[in-house]
């Protein structure tokens, strides 16, 4: 089974900042195929299956929102473990590195000072893990954690759905039958 973890702070507050889009990507994904998420007792995490039934062009593949803060997203991956393989897992964030609007699907690499990444590099004790990054462009005269803990602008808002769709196409490109590195040469040349 293939694994999809979205990054975000989980307070409520925190919902439609910049930092959550990867949080909210993967909820809506899990909503739009008819999932349903359950929260299972004593863990720090919300859990989704979706069997995408009656295609077999898509794997079958289990969904994760850390209840956590975005510094302590690795507390989940025993249990992200217990499901899925790391050649199987991807983690769909935000990148400021990358203009807003856009996505990029990364095989492996460093954190690059994203705090979710950090702590499931440090948990997984490896970084060999497939990221979906998705860009919210870096501020040009604010400071960088005010930005990424802000509400995008009305202009960003008006295009979040064409973004939403992007990503949402790029996960089912991952959760298909096609080899890996034609879903990457697909979504990244997009």
């Amino acid at each position: 089974m293939r694994a999809v973890i979205g990054l975000g702070n989980y307070p409520k507050q925190y919902r439609d900042h910049r930092h959550n889009i990867g949080y909210k990507v993967v909820e809506l994904f899990v909503k739009q195929n008819n999932g349903k998420w359950k929260k299972p007792v004593f863990k720090p995490f919300l859990e989704a299956r979706i069997g995408f039934e009656g295609r077999q062009d898509i794997s079958p593949a289990v969904f994760f929102l850390p209840q956590t803060y975005m510094n302590n997203s690795g507390r989940i991956v025993p249990y992200v473990f217990k499901k899925a393989s790391l050649d199987d897992i991807l983690v769909v964030y935000d990148d400021m590195d990358i203009a807003f609007g856009k996505i990029k699907l990364k095989p492996k690499g460093s954190a690059g000072g994203h705090n979710g990444l950090k702590s499931l590099i440090q948990a997984f004790g490896r970084s060999d893990f497939a990221r979906l990054r998705i860009g919210i462009d870096r501020p040009q005269d604010k400071d960088v954690v005010k930005y990424v803990l802000s509400n995008f602008s009305k202009e960003e808002q008006r295009k979040l759905p064409e973004l939403l769709d992007c990503a949402f196409a790029a996960i089912e490109l991952w959760l298909s039958n096609q080899p890996r590195d034609k879903v990457m040469s697909i979504i990244n040349s997009a």
